[in-house]
């Protein structure tokens, strides 16, 4: 019976964990969308253009919060971040990445409407960085609309 609980929740988990992404953003609406609690991971709601629908709005995909991206000291990763946007979705999204002391994301900081939604983001550990899990925040601003925010954790271990 135990076995069966910790494998529903390992499953659970994992699942949860593979879905990570911002609210939605975009539309007209006033204010800005919301980040999830921290530590949950997965979606929360955020605000859409009033009177219309998700197709006007976008939202930003990243790693899992549950399960970090392990980086050793002194050391880079590349992690992967998508831009979806609904249909009628046509702006430009500037990203700003938010790290912890002694990490620094390199990435393209503007992805136009017309471009690939895939974003890469390459992550620089120092080699004298804090050994442990930190939290990254992502915020993603489109040309017109709310503004959306996420976060995801990385693990930095020894080399």
């Amino acid at each position: 019976m135990r076995f069966a609980l910790s494998m529903a929740a390992l499953t659970a988990i994992l699942f949860t964990g593979c879905n990570n992404k911002t609210p939605p953003g975009g539309g007209s609406g006033s204010g800005s969308g919301s980040s999830p609690p921290a530590g949950t991971g997965g979606p929360v709601t955020g605000p859409g253009q009033p009177g219309g629908s998700a197709s006007d709005t976008f939202e930003v995909k990243m790693p899992s919060s549950t399960i970090p991206t392990s980086i050793k000291q002194g050391t880079s990763e590349t992690v992967k971040l998508t831009v979806s946007r609904g249909k009628d979705f046509k702006q430009g999204v500037k990203l700003k990445i938010d790290t912890p002391d002694k990490i620094k994301a390199d990435y393209k900081g503007t992805v136009a409407a017309n471009e690939p939604e895939e974003v890469v983001v390459k992550l620089d550990v120092a080699k004298d960085a804090a050994i442990g899990e930190h939290t990254v925040k992502v915020t993603a601003t489109p040309d017109h609309g709310a503004a959306t925010s996420g976060e995801f954790k990385v693990k930095v271990t020894a080399p």
